[in-house]
């Protein structure tokens, strides 16, 4: 996954910066991130889907269904497995596997 810089994003990052709302203050950013595996990211995607898939078949308290749907079906794997890349690459710093 890869960092993309869009100009057009910088919009939606200042009206998202210290945003108002009574007692609370929403700080946010809009960036954009290509979908492409490649490299470390491929690794990291096929190392968690086994690890989901081996926890599936191993746990009997394992969830069948998550907020984006059954993890059973590979496409909501994949859609985990991309939220997963992607907080990996806006926070360096962290590791969300």
């Amino acid at each position: 996954m890869k960092y993309l810089e869009d100009p057009r994003l910088a919009h939606y990052t200042n009206l998202l910066s210290d945003f108002e709302m009574g007692d609370i203050v929403l700080d946010g950013r809009v960036e954009a991130f290509s979908c492409k595996r490649a490299g470390d990211d491929k690794r990291l995607s096929r190392k968690l889907d086994r690890q989901l898939k081996q926890e599936l078949a191993t746990s009997p308290k394992s969830p069948a269904e998550s907020p984006l749907g059954p993890l059973s079906e590979s496409s909501t794997r994949n859609l985990l497995i991309d939220l997963i890349i992607t907080m990996n690459a806006s926070f360096p710093d962290y590791d969300f596997s």
